[in-house]
């Protein structure tokens, strides 16, 4: 016993309900900068708020991207790796699973994309 259990048809929903969520977070964090404009464009407010809060958001972007450097690499590496284990090659996805945190850490996901799209 290997330890690997794949439902394609469970795994394959619970992927695409993730990419789901995954881009409704991502269109929110997107839509966090909007809340600049006001500030740049509101009465009352001086320099220093709106400084303040360009400095927070600035500061939360690279921590932003981050999770979703994360989020983006372990729906494609479970992905790939899951594909590849049910093609029949144990060691080719136990390989891709463990290269999931240097993904996430780079956001680059190009190795499970091209088992993906192979």
């Amino acid at each position: 016993m290997n330890g690997w259990r794949i439902v394609p048809e469970g795994l394959s929903k619970t992927l695409l309900d993730t990419q789901t969520a995954a881009e409704a977070l991502g269109t929110s964090i997107a839509s966090i900068s909007t809340v600049e404009e006001p500030l740049t464009s509101g009465a009352g407010f001086d320099q220093v708020v709106l400084g303040a809060v360009s400095g927070f958001l600035d500061d939360q972007t690279s921590r932003l991207n981050g999770i979703m450097n994360r989020v983006s690499a372990g729906i494609a590496a479970t992905g790939a790796s899951a594909q590849v284990f049910l093609d029949g090659d144990e060691q080719i996805a136990t390989a891709l699973v463990a290269s999931t945190e240097t993904a996430a850490a780079t956001g680059d996901i190009t190795q499970f994309q091209a088992v993906l799209n192979g």
